[in-house]
């Protein structure tokens, strides 16, 4: 008697899987890794940010620049200099929820909190970002951020690590200057 029989052989049930752990490795490798689909949508979103931090700062400092530029040319002898804080207002036009730290406090940073925030120092004003997106690295005592152009002893007090973008505004006397965010998104 002959019988038939219905079912799934030994090999063709090891081929199927094999045939399964690779498509499987396949698919992980694409989406995982250096060049995956997650790695990369990640760095678009932090590119992203990034972007929009550094134009929303950058508005800002064109804003200040703008009404320097006005106030010089309608008084030669206005010099911007001697009004800073005055220009916190302007850079809060642009944004608005932006953390005003006080001249008064001995060290910036321990006041930095998450968003926006101002404070004038050694001539300038510092714009910084703060957001777990962008890192910057502890400074060592040889360096500081940003590094300024006005003097070489300016230097952004940091004491332990931030993740933020640091824009500076430089005061000269009758003009102002900007140095882009510094940032180190991966």
């Amino acid at each position: 008697m002959k019988r038939n029989q219905r079912g799934v052989t030994l090999i063709s049930l090891v081929v199927t899987i094999v045939v399964m752990l690779i498509i499987a490795g396949a698919a992980i490798s694409t989406l995982g890794g250096e060049n995956g689909i997650i790695t990369q949508s990640q760095n678009s979103r932090v590119m992203q940010t990034q972007a929009d931090v550094v134009e929303k700062i950058e508005l800002a400092a064109q804003a200040v620049s703008q009404k320097v530029m006005m106030k010089t040319s309608s008084d030669f002898s206005y010099r911007p200099k001697e009004h800073i804080a005055d220009y916190i207002e302007d850079i809060k036009v642009d944004l608005p929820d932006i953390n005003v730290i006080p001249t008064s406090a001995t060290t910036p940073s321990s006041e930095i909190r998450d968003g926006y925030n101002v404070f004038i120092k050694d001539e300038s004003i510092f714009i910084v970002y703060k957001d777990n997106t962008f890192a910057l690295p502890v400074p060592t005592a040889a360096t500081g951020y940003p590094v300024a152009t006005t003097s070489a002893t300016t230097t952004f007090p940091i004491d332990k690590q931030y993740a933020m973008l640091v824009g500076q505004i430089i005061f000269e006397t009758n003009s102002v200057s900007f140095l882009s965010p510094i940032s180190t998104a991966k």
